[in-house]
């Protein structure tokens, strides 16, 4: 395989590497992402809606990427200890905050509770993307994953202001929602993609027909093809 005669990555090339397999991550994202909910048809959101994006996934790279990204412990920014990538390698992508914005200019991106919850007043949807951090063996290990209770706080609160809540949930294993279960919307986006931010707003926020699978069922074929399309792309962007 040549790693002998070129054992180092050219760290000057990584960007462009990662920026030509984007395509492909895009595909990827969008065939293991699974619709589980879709209560009096909240999704797909009408164009033009006013939409209130918030939780902390909404806009982080890091969260998005997970684990074995850049580094063992994922990209900067994931607050380990140990074993996390430098802060200039957070590779380019597209959030879930990014990927709305993208479609829709009536935005409004609200960086916590307090804020998003004011915002709510004057939103047709309220766009919540929760979830786990980056994590790998150990620092992952729980025998009973779910999210944790500052997000579930934040759901319950944003469900209280009485407008449509779409959970975006990004992780790497099914989580126990709490108060997320009731929510008018749920997809599932699994960590590693790059650009699942951009599958989200394309596949289930805004497209006439959302559900790739039932309501309830994962979508097996779809990771299957995930894990086909991951292997053409460059390590960095997995």
């Amino acid at each position: 395989m040549g790693l002998f005669d070129h054992p180092y990555v050219d760290a000057t090339k990584a960007d462009a590497a990662v920026s030509a397999g984007r395509d492909a991550t895009l595909k990827a994202a969008q065939e293991s992402m699974t619709l589980l909910r879709n209560q009096n048809n909240a999704l797909p959101l009408a164009a033009g809606a006013k939409v209130v994006v918030t939780g902390p996934s909404a806009d982080s790279m890091t969260n998005q990427l997970g684990g074995w990204s850049v580094e063992w412990q994922g990209v900067f920014g994931s607050g380990h200890v140990c074993c996390v990538g430098p802060a200039d390698q957070i590779p380019p992508g597209t959030t879930v905050l990014g990927g709305i914005k993208a479609n829709d200019a009536n935005v409004t991106y609200a960086p916590d509770q307090a804020s998003a919850v004011a915002a709510a007043s004057s939103a047709d949807a309220i766009v919540v993307a929760v979830g786990e951090k980056a994590y790998a063996e150990g620092l992952g290990d729980n025998p009973a994953p779910a999210l944790p209770a500052d997000q579930k706080a934040l759901i319950s609160a944003l469900e209280a202001t009485g407008k449509p809540v779409i959970v975006v949930v990004i992780a790497g294993r099914p989580l126990a929602l709490g108060p997320g279960v009731k929510a008018n919307g749920i997809i599932m986006a699994y960590q590693g993609s790059t650009e699942a931010g951009q599958a989200v707003s394309g596949r289930h926020l805004r497209q006439d027909q959302p559900e790739r699978a039932a309501p309830g069922h994962l979508a097996v074929g779809g990771r299957r093809t995930r894990r086909r399309l991951l292997r053409q792309l460059p390590v960095a962007s997995r």
